[in-house]
């Protein structure tokens, strides 16, 4: 490819200390509440009570396991929930481990996955790696499929990451992580590539390698028919260990909105996800179809890779850090167990299960008083109440 382009693209690769400016930039910081037509968006749901409404979407396209998220016992444990402080979780259950539809399960995957790199990524910075952040996309159109772009997303990624060239990256000192950014506008589908890419010391020039790798990017999407156009391209180099490890786990903010942490969009007309699901359990036509059709694109897809020298580790399900990953900081409180549930009633409740949880993280007796209202008083095989304190991190 012709060197050519690299002017055009070093405005895309940024110095320590910039920011990106300008018309996109400016509407993300201010968007209203409402969808790519101009309609005003429903108070969004939590995530137990979005995932309850999905279900009946999930079995009709096939998707068993979002389908009974949640609605059986882990063999020999009596599901429970469980709150620390003003947040609550419910514990002992079955879960899909979705990366990619699951309002529950997404979060805290991705939760899960950027807590496990972050001392790795430390670690990196300490022996003089750079890490960027990078976002590379695809030229696409209403009339493009997300199956055909996630497959030319998934060539170009094969061709930027083989070859001579990366060949001699990798012996310089390379380290990466790659997740997916999903959104549908006025244009379509919108799927991009976020990459966190550590240079190693030996690597002279972090800002030029990136650069390359912009240029091989545009190189590999026109080798297989495609195109780009290089305002959607980025690179920026990240001094922060916790913003690198989070930035290609995230799904660029998708389900964060589930965690209650919802990115702003950049664009007005864009809805994530999130916003598809939400829109298509409120009967949404369009929503429906435009969420099965990402559902079905994404099923068998990985969501995270990395680098051999980095680890993704196990345990993906994450249900242990239920309730402390939806803070910041640690929260130094026991954990108390509120109320037993079996798992005969796990169905019954379910379609309660967000104001139950809601219930829990006010006080353990709001959650009982919920609980009493949906399933009647306590009674055996069905609910009861549990006061232990545990010191134990949940």
């Amino acid at each position: 490819m012709s060197v050519s382009v690299a002017p055009a693209l070093s405005s895309h690769v940024r110095s320590s200390g910039s920011a990106r400016v300008g018309r996109r930039a400016a509407a993300g910081r201010s968007r209203p509440a409402l969808d790519n037509r101009g309609v005003t968006l429903p108070p969004p749901l939590s995530p137990a009570s979005l995932l309850s409404r999905l279900r009946p979407l999930a079995r009709r396209i096939g998707l068993s396991s979002l389908a009974g998220c949640g609605l059986g016992a882990v063999p020999g444990t009596l599901p429970n929930i469980v709150r620390r402080a003003d947040v609550a979780a419910l514990h002992g259950v079955i879960r899909c481990r979705s990366p990619w539809v699951c309002p529950h399960c997404a979060p805290r995957l991705a939760a899960r996955r950027a807590e496990l790199l972050r001392p790795q990524v430390t670690a990196l910075l300490r022996q003089g790696y750079q890490p960027w952040l990078i976002t590379l996309t695809v030229r696409h159109s209403r009339s493009s499929s997300l199956d055909d772009l996630f497959a030319l997303l998934g060539k170009a990624w094969s061709r930027l990451t083989s070859g001579r060239a990366w060949s001699a990256l990798k012996a310089a000192g390379v380290e990466y992580v790659r997740g997916y950014d999903v959104t549908h506008g006025d244009n379509g589908w919108h799927p991009h590539i976020h990459t966190v890419v550590l240079f190693s010391r030996v690597v002279s020039d972090p800002a030029a390698e990136a650069r390359r790798l912009l240029e091989r990017w545009i190189s590999a999407i026109r080798a297989y028919g495609g195109d780009v156009l290089s305002d959607g391209l980025d690179a920026q180099p990240c001094a922060d260990a916790s913003k690198a490890a989070s930035y290609a786990c995230h799904m660029a903010g998708l389900w964060e909105a589930a965690a209650g942490v919802k990115k702003e969009c950049k664009s007005l007309t864009s809805r994530t996800v999130f916003d598809l699901a939400q829109a298509a359990v409120g009967g949404d036509a369009e929503a429906v179809r435009l969420w099965s059709e990402y559902a079905r694109a994404t099923k068998g897809r990985r969501a995270l890779v990395c680098s051999q020298g980095l680890s993704l580790g196990e345990g993906e399900a994450a249900e242990e850090i239920e309730v402390r990953q939806a803070r910041e900081e640690p929260v130094e409180e026991p954990v108390e167990t509120v109320a037993v549930i079996y798992p005969a009633a796990l169905v019954r409740v379910d379609p309660y299960m967000g104001e139950v949880l809601e219930a829990a993280a006010r006080s353990a007796s709001d959650c009982r008083a919920a609980l009493t209202r949906i399933l009647g008083p306590p009674t055996p095989n069905v609910w009861a109440p549990a006061v232990i304190a545990r010191s134990d991190v949940v």
